[in-house]
């Protein structure tokens, strides 16, 4: 591991413990409970990487297992951020949690059955490494997609949502975005490649460390905000109206 990288390894990891000790000290953890699971696991990862030999068949077998606990605990913070944002509209959050569990299912069979957009494997590239990483980008970007479908509906309908879950939602939306470049430049590049592709993904996730450090706060969990056509107050109303009555239908649905 190269002097630049190892100490962009190390700044995430304290970046991360010291986000992990905010959360705790200031009680979020028990609203970002998948969150703070989610930094736990992350965190445990980064001293596995500062701490084993790269390269090195130990170091391939701990990223894998890493990496597979991080699709997961995704999963799970998507689930989460359903739950948080749609809280006025239960009906809503619940459909969306079933679309994203059944979808998250159809997207593992296709990973696992090889459907991939970069299947030749180059020269001085592992194949098991290189199956892995597709399967792991198709898992990262269908979790991209419910993020940035969470982010649209911020963005369009008049819900109200606590600062500290927009600042949520942005951060794994930046951190999913630079995920899947990521994997998807590692099997297409050359394997020299690597160590800039991994330096860029690793300041990007600093980058979104350090916002979550500074930027959530106790106190705004009492702030609400609105995006949606704020600059609107007809069309605020119109959709807010919407909103409310595709909510309702869901629930009549839901009774019979």
């Amino acid at each position: 591991m190269q002097g630049f990288e190892r100490g962009m390894v190390y700044l995430n990891l304290a970046a991360a413990v010291g986000l992990l000790y905010r959360l705790y000290k200031l009680g979020l953890f028990r609203i970002y409970r998948s969150l703070f699971f989610y930094l736990l696991a992350y965190t445990a990862q980064f001293l596995v990487i500062a701490t084993v030999p790269f390269p090195s068949t130990l170091y391939g077998y701990c990223y894998m297992v890493g990496e597979t606990a991080n699709v997961v605990l995704s999963i799970l913070v998507v689930l989460e951020l359903y739950k948080l944002t749609l809280a006025g509209h239960a009906a809503l959050a619940v459909l969306g949690r079933k679309t994203m569990a059944y979808t998250m299912g159809l997207a593992a069979l296709v990973a696992l059955g090889g459907v991939m957009l970069d299947a030749p494997v180059l020269p001085g590239q592992s194949r098991f490494m290189h199956r892995f990483f597709t399967a792991e980008r198709t898992m990262d970007f269908t979790i991209l997609i419910f993020l940035l479908f969470i982010t649209a509906f911020m963005m369009w309908f008049p819900v109200k949502v606590r600062r500290n879950i927009m600042l949520y939602v942005g951060g794994f939306v930046v951190f999913y975005l630079s995920r899947n470049f990521g994997l998807l430049t590692i099997n297409l590049l050359p394997p020299r490649s690597i160590n800039v592709i991994t330096n860029v993904l690793l300041c990007l996730s600093f980058g979104c460390l350090m916002g979550w450090l500074f930027g959530l706060r106790r106190e705004s969990e009492d702030i609400a905000t609105t995006l949606g056509h704020r600059w609107n107050p007809d069309a605020m109303e119109r959709l807010s109206g919407q909103l409310d009555a595709i909510n309702a239908t869901l629930l009549s649905f839901g009774r019979h």
